[in-house]
C-alpha cells in the first residue's frame, strides 16, 4: 500500500496521540476527549482517527483544521494560543518550534517507547537540550535533474561542478 506523505504524517499525528491521553479532558461519556489541530484534510483523516478510536475506545479525538496553507495554520494556531485554547495535540512546525518550545507547550516524549524506534533524522530538528518534544513524519529531499543530451549541445561532456 502506498501512502502520501500527508497520510504519514496524520498517521504519526494519530499515534502520538495514545501518549497524550492523559493531557485530554473527560466527555460526559467517560470518554477522553483529546484536541486534536491538524493542517492536512479532515476527509484523508477522518478514516485514520476512526481506527484509533476503535483501538482506543475509551478516547474521543476532536480534529480541527486549518484552512488554505501551512502560514494560515502556523497563524490559526498562535491565535489559538494566544487565547488559551492550546490543543492537546498539534504539528510543531519548523517554524514555529521555537515559539512552542520557550511557551512550554510541547511535552517531553522522549522516554515514550515509540521514539526509540525513530531515526535521529526525525528527531533532531524537535530535540532540545537533549529531550525530545516531537517528530518529523516526513522528509523532503532536492536535487538537480538535468538532461544530459542538451547540455552536450552546449558543450558539456560531464555534469558541471557549478551553477556558473
Amino acid at each position: 500500500m502506498k501512502f502520501s506523505k500527508v497520510a504519514v504524517a496524520a498517521v504519526a499525528a494519530v499515534a502520538m496521540l495514545v501518549p497524550l491521553a492523559a493531557c485530554g479532558g473527560t466527555a460526559g461519556s467517560g470518554k477522553t476527549t483529546i484536541t486534536y489541530f491538524a493542517w492536512e484534510n479532515e476527509k484523508m483523516t477522518k478514516p485514520i482517527i476512526d481506527a484509533f478510536e476503535k483501538e482506543n475506545p475509551d478516547i474521543h479525538v476532536e480534529m480541527s483544521t486549518a484552512q488554505g496553507a501551512a502560514n494560515d495554520y502556523a497563524q490559526t494556531l498562535t491565535t489559538r494560543v494566544a487565547g488559551g485554547q492550546v490543543p492537546d495535540v498539534f504539528h510543531m512546525s519548523i517554524e514555529t518550534r521555537n515559539e512552542v518550545l520557550d511557551a512550554g507547550l510541547a511535552r517531553d516524549i522522549t522516554d515514550e517507547p515509540f521514539v526509540k524506534n525513530l531515526p535521529s533524522t526525525a528527531t533532531d530538528l524537535y530535540t532540545r537540550d537533549g529531550k525530545v518534544y516531537g517528530m518529523s513524519p516526513t522528509a523532503w529531499i532536492g536535487g538537480i535533474v538535468y538532461n544530459k543530451d542538451l547540455l552536450k549541445e552546449v558543450g558539456y561532456d560531464s555534469v558541471p561542478e557549478t551553477l556558473d
